[in-house]
């Protein structure tokens, strides 16, 4: 799957913060292939705004190519299931949300 730096940030508003052991294994399975690093932070020029939005320079982004496993596919649809019938998807979360739809 092909993540931009806005899905890879939406990412993290759809995992959840507590589960039981399993689930958080691979919540932090996932947490690891996809997060920002400190060099991407910069060339990327992310920065929290003093609204509280995550901002960065669209132009100068790369995608990041991950092959999530099964199970990572299978946790991710939960979550935005979940997400779904709380009415609780925002419009960051859309293309990722299509995205996850769309892998077998």
């Amino acid at each position: 799957m092909n993540l931009t730096v806005r899905d890879r940030l939406a990412l993290t508003l759809v995992l959840p913060e507590k589960g039981r052991m399993i689930e958080m294994i691979i919540v932090d399975s996932i947490i690891s292939m996809t997060k920002l690093s400190i060099e991407e932070i910069s060339k990327y020029q992310v920065y929290d705004s003093l609204s509280g939005q995550t901002v960065f320079n669209e132009s100068l982004t790369v995608d990041l190519e991950v092959d999530f496993t099964a199970e990572q596919v299978e946790l991710l649809k939960k979550r935005f299931d979940a997400l779904d019938e709380q009415g609780a998807i925002t419009k960051d979360m859309v293309r990722l949300y299509q995205k996850v739809q769309s892998l077998k």
